[in-house]
């Protein structure tokens, strides 16, 4: 996106967060995380209706057989940014931002900066080009 990250004089800046880690390390999660934390008072609130700002799926093993079975939150079937086809592969594809205006809770505005994952299983290529795009953003 090309938003002004240099805002006039008299507007709040933002504190600028940048996400880095392996790939499936949690980097978005942690962004859905937030968002329905800021949004609800309590878990219960939140399970009934959940805020997704990121489609994401996770990998969890069940029974004492550890079944391994793909969770699913979002709709994971028309994602913008995301690619759920391959194991191990980056799922976020570029970098997003993600704005949080906490001013009403006494607190600042904060961006969020979500990027693709390091070790992705297309290889250290793939990792070099996810460097040089999060550089570049």
């Amino acid at each position: 996106t090309n938003k002004n990250l240099y805002p006039a004089a008299e507007e709040e800046p933002y504190i600028n967060i940048l996400l880095l880690g392996e790939s499936g390390v949690g980097k978005s999660t942690f962004i859905n995380a937030l968002a329905n934390y800021l949004r609800f008072s309590s878990l219960e609130q939140a399970l009934d209706n959940p805020v997704v700002v990121i489609p994401v799926s996770f990998l969890i093993t069940t029974g004492f057989n550890f079944d391994e079975k793909v969770m699913y939150f979002g709709d994971c079937q028309n994602p913008k940014n995301e690619d759920f086809n391959e194991q191990g592969r980056s799922v976020t594809q570029q970098c997003q931002e993600y704005e949080f205006d906490l001013r009403s809770n006494g607190g600042q505005r904060i961006r969020i900066i979500d990027t693709p994952g390091f070790g992705d299983t297309r290889g250290i290529e793939q990792d070099q080009k996810n460097i040089q795009h999060i550089k570049e953003y």
